[in-house]
């Protein structure tokens, strides 16, 4: 007969932290910042945790007397044994030196069992049939989810972020350009928010069929440009028409008329050259449609694990499926808009969503839009480093709008949009 093995855990470390507490109740505050109580294993050290905390947060002293009188209003001291084991903890402590170590145990222990019950998950779907590629993304993205389980993070001292701040200053001092990040390729746009920056989730937003692929198209060629590598998710276009828009950027050719207009030996010629320039581009794109947020940050972590991408596009945010088990769409959009900041979080390199915006009740798309048009786009307004909005309001007339700027300066402008060649080139005035 096996035997049958218990979760990690340990028990006596979870009475030490707790016996610590009580012994010198200001360690709560180093517990606090590495544990929550579901980490415990014990149901009954988890009650007597939380109550510690809840007195922490009522600014209510912590100690065997009060906290047992706590527990008995709530009707909880015989689920964890009686004031006794309050007495016992106190009792076999002699020493609090040793708790943010007892804290890291735990905290580890409470790692290794979500592991198991996720792979305990993974065993049970497969056993099911559910797809494959579905359940080895959901696996990888709860993985993510468990590594940042974490919640103590050590204090940075100015020895440490003061001279790279100086650097980064000085960096930027030489930098004549504006651009800290990865030019965008729109000069006045450059200016205003710095380019790409690493660890910037970033949503270019606007109504249907206003130039939102287009302006995205033009930023991942500017970072060809400037030898950086691409990667990008098109959930509604396939690949060979992502490479057609590139191509009549590039050869400045109209190709959505090559059917009825024959390019002539010269057009032909910088047809083939953009062509033959793309074919060894670093330019990764998956066009796969219907994917989720598990699905998509599983991916993406293999493009930069792969392919070491520098910037990474997704087109475009409404396209992406949510979780079934939740039936709000506004709910859905909200968690994929989460998922998208830890996305960025791991990446560390800069993400940009395109979002398409609310329809107006009225149908009025040329009025300014304003936060209110990303209603219904989950919690954009809120997650997005930047927010850039496009505005069409008359025939030929073509905005950008930097609405939202969580580092720096907002600001808007004219841009010459010349769709034909699915380009956007800056224009003088300003609008």
């Amino acid at each position: 007969m096996s035997e049958i093995k218990l979760p990690p855990q340990s028990s006596d470390v979870e009475r030490a932290i707790l016996g610590a507490i009580l012994y010198e109740p200001e360690c709560i505050d180093i517990a606090i910042e590495r544990l929550s109580p579901e980490m415990f294993y014990m149901p009954d050290h988890a009650i007597i945790f939380s109550e510690m905390i809840a007195c922490w947060e009522a600014g209510v002293p912590i100690d065997q007397f009060i906290l047992a009188e706590r527990l008995k209003d709530k009707g909880n001291i015989d689920k964890i044994g009686g004031e006794i084991v309050l007495a016992t903890m106190l009792a076999e402590c002699a020493s609090a030196a040793h708790i943010k170590i007892h804290c890291d145990i735990i905290g580890e222990k409470y790692k290794a069992r979500q592991i198991i019950a996720q792979g305990n998950l993974l065993i049970t779907r497969c056993h099911n049939g559910d797809e494959s590629c579905g359940v080895v993304n959901h696996f990888n993205a709860e993985l993510d989810k468990i590594s940042d389980t974490s919640k103590a993070s050590e204090f940075t001292l100015p020895a440490d972020y003061v001279p790279r701040t100086h650097e980064a200053l000085a960096e930027r001092a030489e930098n004549q350009t504006g651009i800290i990040g990865i030019s965008t390729g729109i000069p006045k746009l450059n200016r205003i928010i710095g380019g790409l920056q690493d660890g910037d989730l970033i949503y270019i937003a606007g109504y249907s069929s206003q130039g939102k692929t287009t302006l995205a198209l033009n930023f991942a060629l500017s970072a060809l440009k400037h030898d950086k590598k691409v990667g990008f998710f098109s959930l509604e276009m396939n690949e060979v028409k992502l490479c057609e828009r590139l191509i009549a950027d590039i050869a400045s050719f109209d190709v959505s008329k090559i059917h009825y207009i024959k390019p002539d030996s010269a057009q032909w010629a910088k047809i083939a050259q953009a062509a033959e320039w793309l074919s060894s581009a670093p330019l990764i794109i998956d066009p796969s449609a219907g994917m989720t947020i598990n699905e998509i940050t599983a991916k993406a972590k293999r493009m930069q694990n792969k392919h070491g991408i520098d910037v990474l596009f997704i087109d475009y945010l409404q396209l992406i499926m949510g979780d079934k088990g939740v039936d709000s769409r506004q709910q859905q959009l909200e968690d994929i808009s989460r998922g998208l900041t830890r996305l960025k979080k791991i990446l560390k390199i800069p993400i940009v969503v395109l979002s398409q915006f609310h329809n107006p009740k009225d149908g009025n798309i040329k009025r300014l839009p304003g936060m209110t048009a990303l209603r219904g786009s989950g919690a954009i307004p809120q997650d997005a480093d930047i927010i850039i909005f496009i505005h069409t309001p008359g025939k030929d007339e073509f905005n950008l709008i930097v609405e939202k700027n969580r580092a720096g300066g907002i600001g808007a402008f004219k841009v010459l949009f010349q769709k034909e060649y699915c380009r956007i080139l800056e224009l003088d005035d300003t609008y």
